[in-house]
C-alpha cells in the first residue's frame, strides 16, 4: 500500500536514477539456474536513484552475489560527491568478485553467515544503530526462515530507514514472508513494481518497507 511520501520518494529516485549511468553494471549468472546469465538489470538505476535522493551514507547489504547491486548504491552514492563518509557494507558466505569491489574504498564485503554472531558484530563496530539509511536483502535460495530471520535480526539492531527486499513474488517462501510484512506494516509496504513496472518484472518482484517517517503503527 505505502503511502504518498513514500511514493513520492520512490518516482523521485526512479527519474534520478536514469540520470545515473548504471548500464556498465551487469548482474551475472541466475541464482537457480547458472547458465542463465543476467545483463543490466532497470532496478540498478532505481537503487543509484535511491542512493542519491536519500544522500545515504550508511548500507548494509545481505547476498552480494556479484555485486551489482552494491555498485549500484555506491554509484549513486558517489553522485553526492560524499564518498569518504559512505560505507556499504555487503556480506555473504561467498565472496565471489573480491576483485571488483576492492576497487570501491567506500565498499566493505564481509565473507560469513550474515546470522554469525561473530558477522553480526563487526557490522556493529563498523555502523552505528539508527545510522543506517538501506538494508538491503537477496538471500540467493529465497528460503522463509533464512530471510525472516535476517530481516528480524537486522531491523531490531541497525533500526534502517529503509528496506528493500528483493524477488518478493518468486518463490512461496518468499512470497508468504511478503504476506506477513504487509499484514505488519501495510502502510510502510510497497510493491515497486506496482508505482513503476519497469523497476522489476512482477514475476520476480522487488519490496520497498519504507520507515524514513519513524517506526510508529
Amino acid at each position: 500500500m505505502g503511502n504518498e511520501k513514500s511514493s513520492g520518494l520512490i518516482q523521485r529516485a526512479w527519474s534520478i536514477g536514469k540520470k545515473i549511468d548504471t548500464t556498465d553494471i551487469l548482474y551475472g549468472p541466475d541464482h537457480f539456474e547458472p547458465l542463465k546469465n543476467f545483463g543490466h538489470q532497470a532496478y540498478f538505476s532505481f537503487f543509484a536513484g535511491l542512493a542519491n535522493a536519500i544522500q545515504a551514507n550508511n548500507i548494509i547489504e545481505i547476498g552480494t552475489w556479484y555485486g551489482s547491486a552494491t555498485r549500484a548504491f555506491e554509484r549513486g552514492c558517489v553522485k553526492n560527491n560524499n564518498s569518504s563518509n559512505v560505507k556499504i557494507v555487503t556480506i555473504d558466505e561467498e565472496q565471489r568478485n573480491l576483485d571488483e569491489l576492492g576497487q570501491y574504498n567506500s565498499v566493505i564485503p564481509i565473507t560469513g553467515n550474515p546470522l554469525n554472531p561473530k558477522v553480526i558484530s563487526r557490522i556493529a563496530s563498523i555502523l552505528s544503530q539508527d545510522n543506517v539509511d538501506i538494508l538491503y536483502i537477496d538471500d540467493p535460495q529465497h528460503a522463509y526462515k533464512y530471510t525472516l530471520a535476517c530481516l528480524g535480526c537486522y531491523f531490531m539492531l541497525f533500526k534502517p530507514k529503509l528496506v528493500i527486499i528483493d524477488d518478493i513474488h518468486r518463490t512461496s517462501d518468499t512470497q508468504e514472508i511478503w504476506c506477513n510484512i504487509k499484514t505488519r506494516w501495510p502502510q510502510q509496504a510497497i510493491e515497486l513494481e506496482k508505482i513503476i513496472p519497469a523497476i522489476r518484472p512482477a514475476e520476480y518482484g522487488l519490496g520497498l518497507l519504507d520507515f524514513s517517517q519513524g517506526y510508529s503503527e
